[in-house]
């Protein structure tokens, strides 16, 4: 392996990574994301993150393979100019020693694996970090569990990649022996003041930050002194922390993530002043209590999707709060005929902010939607019964409810049509009228609520929309994705 090989390698993936992205304004986005390494579909891309540069954005994946039968690659890269189709563009690190591509770090066993990659953008330069999930040294001897934090540098989002000479986050004991707690997950926040913070931790010892330091070298020093407790022991994994309107968010994942088609992952938010926390959830309830907090922001909705998680946050060029994260087909939940092993593809969906609160509305999504903006100041679409999306100020009121400025006009021929014996609503009762827009041929639809104290409730409206001769009913048991928009 040689620096000009490694950089020549880079240099190459960075021009050669553009895919045909579609122009105009009908853009489309689907499940699972389209990617394509060496000729052929990628079928799995778990615990991503995404950064956007270079012209266009690089997404990194936990060390997997990338379809039945692949060997093991250790964090592979993906370019896109779109955020929809995806190119490989190499492996972070590879074990082989006659390819240009840089080793994993010494420091980590030959059987270790790297996992759950956050890459940020510090000083000019690109900081890769991973979870490395057993140590050769500052750990036990003969233990495969005594992981760490590492991270690596390069002078473009796609390497070639310079390791740390030792941990950035060492091994922490929990106990004697193979003792000790989950170190995984890294993610990486700075604030406007130019402070850094990096989080990691999973269920076991439960989630952790510590302040970060960028040496004059440009290495990196996470000072122990300086860790807090973010999320109890027991509840989640996976920390995503994005800054809006002065508010911080944790974005957490719970449940098992692998666990073919019976997988219960899914992905809760809480919201903080600070980055530190104390986060709770919009029932007050804390990320620390024995019982934590959580209010859900992606779960499975029953449409052949399940256990979506571990997700990445980030804005398209347009201002528009997106998600990429991973969930399993249920229907094809293993890499081939290897029933045990699960196959999680990526997903991409839009974050809208209702009441102020993250969601997915309606969870993972099937069928076309609109894909994320290319351009400043050109919207992405709606989703179905979405409010979100956009800062303060985003909505006006209009004839007595909420309307964001962007939102479509109301369709002809839809109508709202209430139950027998259900009390009427008015603009001068307190609740809000509701129209209805079809905006897919697909005959399910969604419906929506207000909240009223601390559950959700539901008005007793049908809502009909006649598109030609059809008409369609929309129930609470048919509630589905992406195919109404209620306003």
């Amino acid at each position: 392996m040689t620096r000009m090989g490694a950089s020549l390698i880079a240099a190459l993936a960075l021009l050669g990574w553009a895919v045909a992205a579609q122009e105009g304004p009908g853009r489309t986005t689907s499940s699972p994301l389209p990617m394509v390494a060496e000729g052929r579909a990628v079928e799995s891309c778990a615990d991503p993150t995404a950064i956007e540069a270079e012209g266009g954005w690089t997404m990194l994946c936990t060390s997997d393979p990338l379809w039945a039968g692949d060997r093991y690659r250790l964090l592979p890269m993906f370019r896109s100019e779109d955020l929809v189709h995806w190119s490989h563009a190499g492996d972070a690190f590879d074990r082989d020693e006659g390819t240009a591509v840089g080793e994993p770090p010494g420091w980590a066993s030959r059987r270790a694996m790297l996992w759950a990659p956050e890459i940020e953008e510090i000083g000019g330069r690109f900081y890769l970090f991973f979870g490395v999930t057993d140590v050769r040294t500052g750990g036990e001897p003969a233990c495969d569990s005594d992981g760490a934090i590492g991270y690596a540098v390069g002078e473009t989002s796609v390497g070639p990649w310079v390791v740390a000479e030792a941990p950035l986050i060492a091994p922490r004991r929990a106990g004697p022996g193979c003792d000790f707690l989950w170190t995984y997950d890294p993610e990486v926040v700075a604030t406007p003041e130019g402070r850094r913070f990096i989080y990691y931790g999973s269920y076991y010892g439960g989630i952790e930050a510590r302040e970060l330091t960028v040496l004059p070298d440009g290495s990196l020093w996470a000072d122990p002194g300086t860790a807090v407790p973010v999320a109890v022991a027991g509840r989640y994994e996976g920390a995503e922390v994005v800054e809006r309107d002065g508010a911080w968010w944790l974005f957490v994942s719970s449940s098992n993530c692998c666990n073919g088609p019976q997988t219960g992952y899914a992905v809760f938010a809480g919201r903080a002043d600070g980055p530190l926390g104390p986060f709770r959830d919009r029932d007050e309830a804390s990320f620390l209590d024995a019982r934590a907090g959580g209010t859900p922001v992606i779960v499975q909705n029953g449409n052949g999707w399940v256990g979506p998680g571990h997700d990445t946050v980030l804005q398209d060029r347009a201002g528009q709060w997106w998600t990429i994260y991973h969930a399993v087909e249920e229907a094809r939940p293993w890499f081939g005929e290897e029933v045990g092993f699960t196959r999680r593809p990526a997903l991409l969906d839009r974050l809208d902010w209702v009441d102020g609160w993250p969601v997915v509305v309606g969870g993972p999504s099937e069928g076309e939607r609109a894909a994320p903006a290319l351009e400043a100041g050109k919207g992405s679409g709606r989703r179905a019964g979405s409010r979100g999306g956009g800062g303060r100020g985003a909505a006006a009121r209009v004839l007595g409810r909420v309307r964001r400025d962007d939102e479509p006009p109301v369709a002809a021929g839809c109508e709202k049509r209430r139950r027998p014996g259900s009390p009427r609503a008015s603009s001068g009762s307190g609740r809000r009228t509701r129209t209805s827009t079809r905006t897919a041929t697909t005959r399910r639809c969604c419906w929506r609520g207000r909240r009223r104290g601390t559950s959700w409730w539901r008005r007793r409206w049908r809502w009909t929309c006649r598109r030609g001769a059809a008409s369609i009913t929309c129930r609470r048991e048919s509630c589905s994705t992406g195919t109404m928009t209620i306003t």
